[in-house]
């Protein structure tokens, strides 16, 4: 496989068929290198393999993105461990902000009436406005990112929630756009509503008709991340039912800063 390929030109001992996130291949390949889980640090990019996995595992996860754009001139990294928080200040990371991992796995919630639909590409300036302006002020409200600016529009992201349209859903009152939702497989992504209309059971209705939607698509059960501070999204999930499994801590770095320590290792 791709794991025994990349493994082999490196000259480095791999562990494949790990059938992640089962502890199974985490904890054979602890043995293979003589290391404890405690003595063990998981790097990855998917939550739901990778660092579900190393948590299973009791190993440390740190779950790495990479710039998407050419513009971005940040690393980020985020841990749930005081071994991980450790680990991401030795290498140069400093915390930004947290944010609670929370599931739903209750039943389906009883159908509603509500003027919900899909995503359509001209629905885009409208929901991305609404979007960009909610999670402006959800930021910050929360202390956590007093540097915050409303996204601006793309022509590429257009073009990525055009072709991920049945992954999305809009609220829509009296000819208006006034709630948007993202899914993404059993993971509830986002949920923004007009400012203005903030606490009239529009995200609500969002949230519900979303979770049904992930519950029928045969997944077991529905998890989002709630950023720390964001009172009012945690009062309705909570509410809902959802419960914390754990809190992240995410943290930066700049690529001028890897750079230079590249440059001197």
């Amino acid at each position: 496989g791709r794991a025994q390929k990349f493994a082999e030109q490196l000259g480095i001992p791999y562990q494949g068929h790990s059938g992640k996130p089962r502890r199974a291949g985490y904890l054979k390949a602890m043995e293979r290198m003589g290391c404890t889980p405690g003595e063990t640090v998981m790097v990855g990019d998917q939550i739901f393999t990778d660092t579900l996995g190393a948590n299973n595992a009791g190993a440390v996860p740190l779950l790495e993105r990479l710039p998407r754009m050419a513009e971005e001139a940040e690393l980020s990294t985020c841990w749930n461990s005081a071994a991980g928080t450790a680990l991401a200040a030795s290498c140069g990371y400093r915390k930004k902000f947290s944010s609670d991992c929370m599931v739903y796995s209750g039943s389906p919630f009883p159908s509603e009436d509500l003027p919900i639909r899909g995503y359509r590409d001209a629905d885009y300036p409208a929901a991305h406005a609404l979007t960009a302006l909610a999670f402006h002020r959800m930021r910050l409200s929360t202390g956590s990112f007093p540097d915050s600016v409303p996204e601006a529009e793309s022509g590429e992201m257009r073009r990525h929630w055009a072709d991920t349209a049945g992954e999305r859903l809009v609220y829509e009152l009296d000819g208006k756009l006034v709630g948007y939702a993202h899914m993404e497989g059993a993971e509830l992504d986002c949920v923004a509503v007009e400012p203005e209309r903030q606490g009239a059971g529009i995200g609500r209705g969002l949230v519900r008709h979303a979770v049904n939607g992930i519950l029928s698509a045969g997944h077991d059960g529905v998890f989002l991340y709630c950023v720390a501070g964001n009172r009012r999204a945690r009062r309705l999930y909570d509410g809902l039912g959802f419960r914390t499994v754990y809190r992240n801590d995410y943290g930066v770095k700049s690529l001028k800063q890897e750079e230079s320590h590249a440059a001197h290792s």
